[in-house]
């Protein structure tokens, strides 16, 4: 049985059970038209596209997080610059006040 028969028996058959018109629209074209159809291709491109997007911000994300340890790294030893300054003058501030 060739393909066309196949189908114009489909398409009698859908006429029945749902109509002319939408038996015309399951048969003929997909919603929205056959340029509407996703493509592998097409596809294809738009996740390379948004790879290339990924990998630009993964790139700024990892220098940023060089930056924050750059930055953790000076708060640290700013903070125990600071321990030893207070602990100094609290020394400092004991021995003045035994005298």
């Amino acid at each position: 049985m060739a393909v066309e028969e196949v189908r114009l028996r489909l398409r009698r058959k859908l006429e029945e059970m749902v109509g002319v018109d939408e038996a015309d629209l399951l048969m003929d074209r997909p919603p929205g038209g056959w340029g509407g159809l996703v493509t592998k291709d097409w596809l294809h491109l738009e996740l390379s596209v948004v790879n290339t997007r990924f990998d630009a911000v993964d790139g700024r994300l990892d220098k940023l997080e060089e930056r924050m340890t750059s930055l953790e790294r000076e708060f640290r030893a700013l903070t125990w610059k600071l321990v030893g300054t207070m602990t100094g003058l609290f020394a400092a501030l004991a021995i003045v006040i035994k005298l």
